[in-house]
């Protein structure tokens, strides 16, 4: 193509003289020597092989082809000036949203948010992995928009959407001497090692809450860092794995077994929160009812 061996600024140097009709002029509005932008005329006429300027004494004339040439290219820099002042609309109207959300829960949450993108172009949405704890942490400081986390770990001062429930599950693997029983109790499940998330944890203080109401303790208690992981410990192991049941879900279940503990452990409630004094916009509803679908 022909325009791909001409140079943009000797073009806006020739649209710059035809407008402003001096040569001094169009030097000052880029900032240039008065030879500077002569040289970039010149150099354009050699690229076309056309004389675009007659130079006289104290001027510079559009020639015949010159007119016909800036005429052309005009319509060129006002399609490019509408563009940027519709990008820079655009951003200025751009709505920033941060959301918060648990590393083991994220998986759950990405059809969502790759939905919520595409129906909200005018969103610029940032998300950030932190546990319940943290999240309201940072929603209370302002530091975060939005979260979801476990109910039970928020603050009572944040106003909050209910998106699920989540009991608590107990996984072995497959060739675990619980795995064949159908009748289990958390004094079974004392007898063996036991992952839990690490502190700080409402999961891992109910969990211990439980065995103490039932008379019994754990032989042994390891931390790990999610649910997810203390499946695939169990898995490897002749542990057993006290898990949210929502982060079951993201989790490679083939190889363990879930047990039915007699004991129910009180669960969760999964929501969507933010701070009470947060200015919630239409369309922040809108995203929020999204997440919350």
């Amino acid at each position: 193509m022909l325009w791909q061996k001409l140079d943009f600024k000797e073009l806006i140097a020739c649209h710059l003289i035809a407008e402003h009709g001096s040569l001094r002029k169009a030097a000052i509005a880029l900032g240039l020597t008065a030879p500077a932008i002569s040289a970039r005329i010149k150099s354009l006429e050699g690229e076309l092989g056309v004389t675009l300027f007659d130079r006289l004494a104290n001027k510079m004339v559009l020639t015949a082809s010159g007119q016909q040439f800036c005429k052309e290219i005009a319509p060129i820099f006002a399609q490019v000036e509408q563009a940027i002042r519709r990008t820079q609309e655009s951003a200025a109207h751009r709505r920033s949203l941060s959301l918060s959300i648990g590393s083991t829960l994220a998986p759950l949450f990405v059809p969502k948010i790759l939905n919520l993108l595409a129906g909200h172009a005018g969103v610029a949405l940032s998300v950030q992995q932190n546990g319940s704890l943290q999240t309201a942490k940072l929603i209370d400081s302002g530091k975060v928009d939005i979260g979801i986390g476990y109910q039970s770990q928020l603050a009572s001062n944040l106003v909050s959407y209910r998106l699920s429930g989540s009991g608590i599950s107990f996984f072995c693997a497959g060739n675990h001497p619980l795995a064949r029983r159908r009748k289990i109790g958390l004094n079974d499940v004392a007898d063996f090692n036991v992952f839990l998330v690490q502190e700080p944890s409402e999961l891992r203080a109910r969990v211990l809450a439980g065995f103490t109401e039932s008379g019994v303790a754990p032989c042994s208690v390891t931390s790990v860092g999610s649910c997810q992981v203390a499946i695939a410990f169990a898995a490897r192991s002749q542990a057993v794995a006290i898990v949210h049941e929502t982060c079951s879900h993201g989790s490679d279940l083939r190889s363990v077994t879930r047990l039915k503990v007699s004991h129910a452990l009180p669960g969760f409630d999964l929501s969507l929160f933010h701070r009470p004094n947060w200015d919630v916009t239409p369309e922040d509803r809108a995203l929020i009812a999204a997440l919350a679908a």
